[in-house]
């Protein structure tokens, strides 16, 4: 059964200005388990990026931690209903969760699921996934797997109730990429597994493409 740990909101500011942390640790959490908690509540957060806890489902491993993202955009208009750059982490830890990587090979017990979405594109074309992809593998190792989707959409008319995002740019054509992944994070030895470094890694990626896609 997945147990869902909750984090205090510490801006950017606060957290790389080193301010301490309090977390009360619940009875019979795994020693590990309980040093990745305070791993991401006390990593220092990228500048430009809101982060949440994000509740992890009870059937998906014996304990996990989920983290959303959202990236700022400078050129975006900042309106209700303009999209968003945005992303998810989950940090799973079980007994079964080293079966799943892809070497056939036990590398822990710890396993990350990563989802973003980058919208507002100009430009995609056929080399567009392969260039994510590559990005991806060189963030969180060439051991990843997972799928790179990305969409056209073009809007006609606006409809009563729309945005004012929409009501400005309903009419342009635009493309949006999806990123779905799965991996085996890579295991420290002696100071232990660092989860919010995880966290960390996977939020640049976010930055990362979405100022390299948006123009």
């Amino acid at each position: 059964m997945a147990d869902v740990f909750a984090f205090p909101a510490v801006s950017a500011a606060e957290t790389q200005a080193g301010a301490s942390v309090s977390l009360t640790r619940p009875g019979g959490v795994p020693d590990d388990v309980w040093n990745a908690v305070v791993s991401i509540a006390t990593m220092r957060k990228l500048s430009g990026v809101r982060y949440r806890e994000l509740p992890v489902g009870r059937d998906v491993a014996d304990y996990g931690i989920g983290v959303s993202m959202t990236a700022e955009r400078p050129d975006a208009p900042d309106v209700s209903g303009a999209p968003a750059d945005a992303g998810w982490i989950y940090v799973l830890h079980g007994d079964g969760m080293d079966a799943a990587a892809d070497s056939g090979v036990s590398q822990g017990p710890w396993r990350c699921v990563g989802y973003l979405t980058i919208t507002g594109i100009r430009h995609a074309d056929s080399l567009t996934s392969a260039m994510v992809w590559e990005s991806v593998r060189d963030s969180v190792g060439s051991g990843v797997a997972g799928t790179v989707t990305v969409s056209s959409d073009t809007s006609f008319g606006v409809m009563r109730g729309d945005s004012e995002w929409a009501r400005e740019f309903g009419r342009l054509r635009g493309h949006s990429i999806e990123v779905r992944a799965s991996w085996t994070p890579r295991q420290a030895t002696d100071a232990g597994f660092d989860a919010g470094e995880c966290v960390r890694v996977w939020s640049s990626l976010l930055v990362s493409l979405s100022g390299e896609l948006a123009g």
